[in-house]
């Protein structure tokens, strides 16, 4: 058919069973056309019901979680999980999901997270190939023939998303065992320099700020106004605990 009406023209008269019953077709086509058009929600869901957008969905909510999990307060990996998560599980309403290819994104993102606190090298290749393998089995093809993800991008898409996540996780990694270089920790080891004549408590100047210090080792008698002194802790967060360095 060239177009609607040439379709229902050619539909008069055909005679179809339905329900065990005979029907034949009337002639609609001198009767008025209507074109309804799509909505944005349902613009929206035709958009995410693909099922390469739904392992990415997946993917994101896996990957964005297990980094908030791994780092709490980060605040952008939890978010960004939560909504992919909310999307994904909408799509589960309009394409059939199967529970073997959420449990192996989920799998995936576990052993990411684990390769983290356990070096190996098989947490991780575990990791990618769970991933890989949720993509493949995410949609249920007996239910959907023919409705698949398309391995040749979901599979790119895959790897690049697990070397991020381990780029992202590494750096969380090193920013936890950096030593601290602000604050009261940051001081400890610092050079402090007296601010008067010492006594047991005295004042000292460090970092640009006058503290009271405690005289743990030598003797206050012998250190004089601008002596060099070294910070060995802070105590209550308000003193801190310094000792005399030896002059050359």
């Amino acid at each position: 058919a060239a177009n609607v009406h040439d379709l229902l023209s050619q539909a008069k008269g055909r005679k179809f069973k339905l329900v065990d019953k005979d029907f034949e077709m009337p002639d609609y086509s001198a009767l008025p056309i209507k074109i309804y058009q799509i909505g944005l929600k349902d613009k929206v869901m035709n958009v995410i019901a693909h099922p390469n957008i739904a392992a990415l969905l997946w993917l994101g909510a896996t990957t964005g979680l297990s980094l908030e999990l791994y780092n709490p307060g980060a605040i952008l990996p939890g978010v960004v999980g939560v909504i992919c998560l909310v999307l994904a599980l909408t799509v589960m309403q309009i394409i059939p999901i199967t529970q073997t290819g959420i449990i192996l994104f989920i799998v995936g993102a576990v052993m990411l997270v684990a390769e983290m606190f356990i070096p190996s090298g098989i947490l991780a290749i575990g990791g990618v190939i769970s991933l890989v393998l949720g993509s493949i089995y995410l949609v249920d093809t007996v239910q959907a023939p023919g409705l698949a993800v398309d391995l040749e991008v979901i599979i790119p898409i895959a790897l690049t998303i697990s070397v991020f996540f381990f780029w992202v996780l590494s750096v969380i990694r090193k920013a936890h065992t950096t030593e601290s270089t602000t604050g009261s920790e940051g001081l400890i080891g610092q050079l402090a320099s007296a601010q008067a004549n010492f006594a047991k408590y005295s004042k000292v100047f460090v970092n640009g700020e006058i503290w009271n210090a405690n005289l743990v080792e030598g003797n206050a008698e012998e250190i004089k106004k601008g002596d060099k002194l070294e910070v060995l802790g802070v105590e209550n967060n308000l003193t801190l605990s310094v000792k005399r360095i030896e002059k050359e």
